[in-house]
């Protein structure tokens, strides 16, 4: 939730950032390639497999995100306005279809 904030050195690490959870194991370097060859407007997430065929379910993944820092930085205030309101925190910060914790909040926001 609060990499926009962690993460807001635009002048040290650019605009764009690959955050990966500590078990994330890379075969070959990532380059922008491998989220679609664009940039997106805020976050690309991984998905949870590579065929992962879920009709009713989000399979994206918070465990490796690429975000347009500037981007997330504008929404920040809102996005965590949101997340932490009443209605939320009393579903226990699960977001329905879209899932718990951070992951889910995202995937539902934006």
């Amino acid at each position: 939730i609060d990499l926009p904030l962690l993460l807001s050195n635009e002048e040290k690490y650019g605009p764009l950032i690959l955050y990966t959870d500590t078990d994330v194991f890379f075969r070959k370097t990532p380059t922008l390639k491998e989220f679609s060859g664009q940039v997106p407007e805020y976050f690309i997430m991984g998905t949870e497999g590579v065929k992962i065929q879920r009709a009713k379910e989000f399979d994206s993944n918070a465990g490796v995100m690429l975000l347009n820092m500037p981007n997330m930085k504008k929404t920040y205030e809102p996005f965590v306005k949101w997340v932490f309101n009443q209605n939320n925190m009393n579903r226990g910060l699960h977001f329905g279809k879209y899932g718990p914790g951070d992951q889910g909040a995202y995937n539902k926001f934006y």
